[in-house]
This record gives C-alpha cells, sequence and structure tokens, in this order.
C-alpha cells in the first residue's frame, strides 16, 4: 500500500457498478469521503494533492459518520491486529460464474444455475488465497466485523507509521477508528444466531483505554 492519502482511497470506494455514487471519492466540505457502503474513510483535504467532483448521487457520508457516539477511547495495536487476522482461514477467491455469466441463472431457460449453485460465482483455485468473505468475523466488544476491513484498517496505519489504531466513537451498527488524522467508520456484521456455529471467530482486544 502507498503512503499517499491519495492513492488510499481507491481501497475503500466501491465496485459495485449499481451504486455509481460510490464509486468515487468525494470532497465535501473540508474532507473527501470514500466508502464502498461497508467502510467508509474521511480525509482532510489538506492532506491530499487534489480535489475530487462529489458524484450526484453521492449519500450524506457525514451523516453515517455521525451515527456512531464518542465512547470511551480503546486503543488497538497494529501488530496484534495482524496477528489476529493471521489466523483466519485463508480461502480461493472467487469469480464470476461463465456459465450464467455472473447473474445466477441460466440466461437462455432463466432455471437457477447448477455450476454455481445459483450464487453468480466459483470459487477458482488458480485465484491466490484471500481472506473469508463469509463466515468469519473479528470481535470487538461483543460486534462481529469482517476480516478483510479490520485488516485494510491495520494496512492504512501500518502504511502511514501508526502503530495503533484508536476506537473513538460507536453505535449498536457502526464503529469509528481514528488512524492519525484518518476517520475510518465500519459497519458490522449482523448474522443470525444459526449461523456463528459455522463462524471462525477471534477476538481482537485492546491495548488500553485512553
Amino acid at each position: 500500500m502507498s503512503a499517499k492519502y491519495d492513492e488510499l482511497l481507491k481501497y475503500f470506494v466501491s465496485q459495485d457498478d449499481l451504486r455509481p455514487g460510490l464509486q468515487q471519492p468525494s470532497t465535501i466540505g473540508d474532507k473527501t469521503y470514500a466508502s464502498n457502503a461497508h467502510i467508509l474513510i474521511a480525509i482532510p483535504n489538506d492532506l491530499l494533492e487534489q480535489t475530487y467532483e462529489p458524484h450526484p448521487k453521492h449519500p450524506d457520508f457525514q451523516k453515517v459518520i455521525n451515527q456512531a457516539l464518542e465512547c470511551n477511547r480503546l486503543s488497538y495495536s497494529v501488530p496484534v491486529i495482524e496477528k489476529v487476522i493471521d489466523r483466519f482461514e485463508k480461502v480461493h477467491d472467487s469469480r464470476p460464474c461463465g456459465d450464467c455469466d455472473g447473474e445466477g441463472r441460466c440466461p437462455h431457460c432463466n432455471k437457477e444455475c447448477d455450476t454455481c449453485g445459483a450464487t453468480g460465482e466459483v470459487v477458482d483455485k488458480r485465484l491466490p488465497l484471500v481472506l473469508p468473505d463469509e463466515d468469519a468475523g473479528v470481535r470487538i466488544c461483543d460486534k462481529l466485523f469482517a476480516p478483510k476491513y479490520i485488516e485494510l484498517i491495520a494496512k492504512t496505519a501500518k502504511a502511514f507509521g501508526q502503530d495503533s489504531v484508536i476506537l473513538s466513537a460507536k453505535s449498536d451498527t457502526l464503529f469509528r477508528f481514528l488512524v492519525g488524522e484518518l476517520e475510518i467508520t465500519l459497519a458490522r456484521l449482523d448474522p443470525e444466531e444459526s449461523e456463528l456455529t459455522r463462524f471462525q471467530i477471534f477476538d481482537l482486544n485492546p491495548m488500553s483505554c485512553i
């Protein structure tokens, strides 16, 4: 990961064509925002080399951020986060199913695709191993978060010379972390109780209360 704030934005924008307002960063007021609807970063404009024209359909980013309320600050060590992430069993990445063009249904008869089980994706063992996208969670203060986003927060901290991440605000659904001058807001996972039996779950504990 490059230690340039502008380069950082690409890791947070959405790749979903159905969310055009999230496919690019948006400079609004004194901050620039980037989000994929699961994780949101806010960067002060004075750290960036350029500004980014907001998409006409951008959401109210600051309203989302403000849902998390200030709390007793907890500090999490980046090396400890890395150790927790390393405990997860990696899986082969997936790609769009070629038989249904990623739609989950046969393009000729509209029946559910047998190749991908109607998911639209198939596991490709030729692709590198990655953190699991399902059935896995990092537990922070009794809430579960996707391992890949906790890893992204840790990588961001490491790239910019920070050895810790600060939990500064939270709600029932959102936690806000500070990485230096950066604000990163992350939505928690919300699995059904019955799904937890198959989850990989590892706890991330704070190193101190600030």
